[in-house]
């Protein structure tokens, strides 16, 4: 087996991290990029059979005829050669801002561009973006509430999408040597054709809170989550007479949604000493809730 693995990356950013106002409360980050990503993959692939390293490194001839399970064996053992390219370009940006200690806003966003869906996809580009919120409670009331010694309030909704390796919006097959039986060339299909093959879409969202008291004593953190799929890749059963029984198209919604909590106690807390003990509970729920009708 020979495999030969080539990629590139190009990145080209720019930063600016700015403090501002009397007394440099006000904090702003921004991040602005390209990226350009390439992936060439070749690999060679034969299994030869007989090897024997005590009898100076040869192969064993075996006579035709002898063992019928290894001829049929040999007749099946074609090499295998694959040859993927694989191209994505991006553009990218953030924003941050903080004031002081108190809150900090966030924003996300990117553009990836890819020829995994063909030339006739009008869905290669697709916005990727987030955006986040941070309130310490604890910092802006301080003095009120003394009990606390961290209370942290967060919230976040993203968009992504994700592509599926190995499907095509064109018809991909395979040529394979000369049949016997029909003493002509055949060929196999490897991916079956969807014109209307394109990203599958995810949103999530998170929000959570997080404190401590007692100096740290009592530390809770609990959450909630949400994300929704459109246009999931899934299988969908087609006649057999196209040559495979099913094929993967955009045709499913799944819904993801569930919350964990973990609470952590310090009965013991000492310069030579710490005692933790912890616990968490979590539940998860997931939803299919269409899915690819069979043809």
């Amino acid at each position: 087996e020979h495999i030969r693995n080539k990629s590139y990356m190009f990145r080209f950013q720019s930063d600016l991290n700015k403090y501002f106002g009397r007394y440099e409360q006000h904090n702003i980050i921004v991040a602005l990029g390209m990226e350009m990503n390439s992936m060439k993959y070749d690999a060679y692939r034969e299994v030869s059979r007989g090897y024997d390293p005590d009898r100076g490194r040869q192969f064993v001839t075996v006579s035709v005829g002898t063992y019928p399970a290894y001829d049929s064996g040999m007749t099946s053992n074609v090499p295998v050669i694959t040859d993927n390219l694989s191209n994505m370009l991006s553009w990218y940006g953030s924003v941050s801002y903080s004031y002081e200690n108190l809150f900090t806003l966030n924003a996300n966003i990117r553009y990836d561009g890819s020829n995994k869906f063909g030339e006739k996809s009008n869905d290669k580009i697709l916005p990727i973006w987030s955006a986040s919120f941070t309130y310490n409670v604890a910092d802006h009331f301080k003095g009120d509430w003394n009990c606390f010694d961290d209370l942290r309030l967060k919230m976040s909704y993203g968009y992504q999408g994700n592509m599926l390796d190995g499907s095509s919006p064109v018809m991909i097959i395979a040529k394979q040597p000369m049949d016997e039986h029909y003493g002509e060339y055949v060929s196999n299909i490897v991916t079956f054709p969807d014109p209307f093959l394109k990203w599958e879409k995810t949103g999530s969202l998170n929000v959570g809170v997080e404190f401590s008291m007692f100096n740290r004593r009592l530390m809770v953190s609990g959450a909630y989550y949400r994300k929704q799929t459109k246009d999931a890749y899934m299988e969908k059963e087609i006649s057999e007479t196209n040559g495979m029984s099913s094929y993967v198209v955009n045709g499913g919604e799944i819904l993801n949604s569930g919350y964990d909590f973990s609470f952590t106690v310090s009965p013991i807390k000492t310069e030579h000493l710490r005692w933790y003990i912890s616990t968490s509970l979590s539940h998860v729920n997931n939803e299919v809730n269409s899915l690819p009708a069979a043809e």
